[in-house]
Formats: C-alpha cells, structure tokens, sequence
C-alpha cells in the first residue's frame, strides 16, 4: 500500500518541529525569538529533503559511468583539486569495487589539469578545474547540497558560477539564481514518487513560504525562495497520471489529537479536565492548596474519567474547581507515565545551575531560550497537552484570578524549583511562539483548502487575499 503524500508531509512538518513556523500571523510577544536562523535552516533542509525525493536519481538505475561523471563534476564545482582528493570524495556504491579505470576517462572528459608549481621553493601539487563550458550545461546545485558537508561547499560552488557567469556575459550581477536542471527520466518502478508533487498539502507548504516571503520577509531566506520556486517547476512538470484519485486520497488531520500518539485514556482525561477549568474559571474555591491526601471524590472523578474519557460530563454542582485540579495534577504526575512534567522538571534543573537561577548571575533570557528548546523537543501530544495547560494558567493570571505564586504552590511538586514553570506561564505567548491574527487570516497551511490537484489551477486560487502567481511576481520583483 502507498504511502499518502498528505500524511508523509504532515509528518514531516512535526518531524521537523515546524509546525509553529507554518502558521500566520504576527508573533504575539514584542520579544522575537532568537532562532529565526534555525527555523529557516530546518524549512530550508525539509524543501531540500522533498526535493531530493524526486530529484535523485543515483540509486535508481543510475549507470556506473553517469554516477562517477556525476560526482566528479561536483566535487570540481566547489574548487580545484587534487586526483587524491577527487578519488576520495568518490562516494562507495554498493557492488562496485573497481571505479579507477572508469574515473580516470571521466577526469579527462570534465576537468582541465593544472601542472605542479614550484614557487618560493614550494613545491605544489597538480591540481584539476571542471572545463568552463560545463559550468553552463553539468552544474548541478542540488546535488552540490546532497554532497556538501557544509553549507560553504554549497556557497563556494556558487560563487564560481557567479563567477563563470559574469565572465560569459561581460556584466555583474548582484543577485543570481541557481540554476537548477531538468531531473533525469525516472524508472518507472519509481513513478509514484511523483505523487508528492500533486499533494494539495505540498501546494499549501509552498503558497506559505510563498507569501511569508512577501508579508513577513525577515523569516524566509533566499535559499527558501529559490528551493520553493524549483519544486513549483517540478509539480508542473510531473506527469499528470500518477496523482491519486480523490477516493483513495488519505484524511489530513490539522491537528494532533493525544489518542493517535499516546496509548491509554488518561491523556483525553486530563484535556477534559483542562477544558472544564478553563470554562469555569470564574468559579470560587480554586487556589486552595491541595492537601497530601487525595479525596474520595477526587479518586471517583479520576476512575470515570479514565474508565469513559468521550462520554462522562464533569459537572459544576457535582465537582469544585479544587476537586477537578486535584485529579489533573493525580493525572499528570502519576497516571500519566512519564510524568507530564517529568523531562522538564529534570532539565530545569540542570538549566538552574547553568544560568544561575537564584543567584546574582541569573540570565533569565538565556533560560527562557532553553526552556522553549526544551518545551520544543518533547513529543507532539505532550507538547499539545503542556500548551492546553499553560494558556488555561496564564489566562487565570492575565484575568487575575490567581498569582504566579498561588499556581506554583499548586502545581509545582514540593521541592522543585518553580522558576521554570512560572517562565512559561507568565512568557506563554514567547515560549509557545503565539501569533495574533486577524479574523479573516487562517490559522495554519493545514486550513488551506486548495480545490485540486494540480498546481496550475492551486497558484491562482485565492488564499487571505492573494495568491501564489501574485507572491511570486512580488518576489521577482525584489529578487
């Protein structure tokens, strides 16, 4: 069975823990986080994963001549080297164990060889450059990606085409596009990799980065752009036949529901608790702080709520606001397993003594940065369920219902240190990276709803007032 497009992607967004940079909208906080680096090099490598899915083709009927043609060429677009490091850089293919004959006629075919210097009494080895004219037709910048094992190959790789270009055509350029080639015709064994380019969900991640570009420049990068541009090309292109009817197509949930990644019903008990504290929250008889001893009631409240999480109503007239906060700690620190808490109450406390919490030294922008790389990396139900409860807390302390120390009295265990958890909740729109939008903007790229198949149709349907053929001639425009 096929694998759908919609949910690979969808995953790949949580994989990549982007889904905060996919949504639209203006940071709440004035405080900008200080990672925009990292989430434009995470969306940046996750288009460049998508591309090289269908863009590849060395392990797919690749011939042995073609692959070590390939690499050469490559290796020489990011400088001029020696035969030692050419042969090298050859990556192992498996059941080829004898290339040199093979690489040598290729060397020849592609490079120009520049003689041994002995200048100031150093001796220089012989070192080989790709022919100029194969900068125009053998350049290839996606694989120079694969293959670089930093981003500068990728960088020097493109400053020499700069280079060649400006040569060719007598001029400078300030801004120069990679120029990214036709992808080998694939084995037909393979054609359902173009199914991804028909993916509406695809088109939604494209149209996002598309009119962040526009609205938002500083969170896209160049790279982003062009990466984007290539792989609208590619859906283009992509033969038609291989989209997957309507019928068979795959439900894409938006949102992450705690049943679908974490076993057992205690998860769907505590967000039921949540709920009902969040929507009678104005009720007296909250911030009493829990005693040691768990009450019959409560015991009760946790046994239905567990035993029939979709169907049991809590009620106001049967069940305190105490009573419900009770069985939601009971749930979060010993009926869920590991604790709610746990992995952050243990980094908390590492992060103490690292940043200096309680001390002189404290650096309270520093650990807040660290709490939020934490909070972060948790799975996605525990991270939902972190942000269900911290946005019901930092509204009881916006409304003034309770204080800081009133919820760390009742929510924090009795001996660990509470600066972490009120961080969260008094920095919770800086710590879960809240955005303030309009009514009429959409939430999510999961709440774009693209009508077809083809990207064709999807660039000018309108999405919030504009469209992808409308974002793109903006770019243009800039670029």
């Amino acid at each position: 069975m096929a694998l759908d497009s919609d949910q690979f992607l969808t995953t790949l967004i949580q994989r990549y823990k982007l889904e905060t940079w996919f949504t639209f909208g203006k940071l709440a906080s004035s405080t900008q986080p200080a990672d925009t680096d990292v989430q434009q090099a995470l969306v940046e490598s996750m288009l460049n994963l998508i591309l090289q899915l269908v863009y590849q083709r060395m392990y797919m009927g690749l011939s042995e001549e073609r692959m070590v043609h390939l690499e050469v060429v490559t290796k020489l677009t990011m400088g001029d080297f020696t035969h030692s490091q050419l042969t090298e850089y050859l990556p192992e293919k498996p059941g080829i164990s004898e290339l040199t004959d093979l690489f040598d006629e290729v060397l020849s075919q592609v490079s120009d060889f520049k003689e041994p210097t002995n200048e100031s009494g150093q001796l220089t080895q012989g070192i080989y450059a790709l022919k100029p004219d194969l900068w125009k037709s053998e350049f290839q910048p996606l694989h120079v990606m694969l293959r670089g094992s930093y981003k500068k190959g990728y960088q020097l790789a493109m400053d020499k085409y700069k280079g060649w270009y400006q040569s060719q055509n007598k001029t400078k350029v300030q801004g120069l596009w990679p120029p990214f080639r036709t992808p080998l015709e694939l084995n037909p064994q393979f054609k359902s990799l173009y199914r991804i380019l028909h993916s509406r969900t695809l088109h939604a991640m494209l149209f996002t980065v598309l009119y962040k570009a526009v609205k938002d420049p500083d969170s896209v990068n160049d790279n982003m752009i062009y990466l984007t541009f290539y792989l609208i090309d590619l859906c283009i292109a992509a033969p038609e036949e291989v989209a997957i009817p309507a019928l068979e197509r795959g439900s894409l949930k938006p949102d992450i529901t705690v049943a679908e990644l974490e076993d057992g019903t205690v998860p769907h008990a505590i967000v039921k608790c949540i709920l009902f504290l969040q929507e009678h929250r104005q009720l007296p008889t909250l911030y009493k702080v829990p005693g040691k001893t768990i009450e019959q009631r409560v015991q009760e409240l946790c046994r239905k709520l567990i035993s029939s999480p979709h169907t049991f109503v809590i009620k106001p007239d049967q069940y305190t606001l105490q009573d419900v906060t009770e069985a939601l700690l009971l749930m979060c620190n010993t009926r869920l397993q590991p604790p709610l808490f746990g992995r952050l109450y243990s980094a908390a406390k590492q992060l103490s003594v690292t940043t200096g919490v309680g001390t002189a030294m404290y650096d309270r922008k520093t650990h807040m940065y660290h709490v939020q790389q934490v909070l972060e990396q948790l799975p996605p139900h525990r991270y939902k369920l972190i942000n269900m409860l911290m946005y019901y807390l930092s509204t009881l302390v916006n409304e003034e219902l309770a204080t800081l120390d009133q919820i760390c009295a009742v929510y924090v265990p009795e001996g660990k240190e509470t600066t972490t958890f009120s961080s969260i909740v008094s920095c919770y729109d800086w710590m879960f990276r809240v955005r303030k939008r309009p009514a009429d903007m959409l939430s999510n790229v999961f709440e774009i709803k693209f009508t077809s198949d083809s990207i064709v149709k999807n660039s000018y349907q309108s999405i919030m007032g504009t469209s992808m053929v409308q974002c793109m001639y903006e770019i243009r425009k800039r670029l």
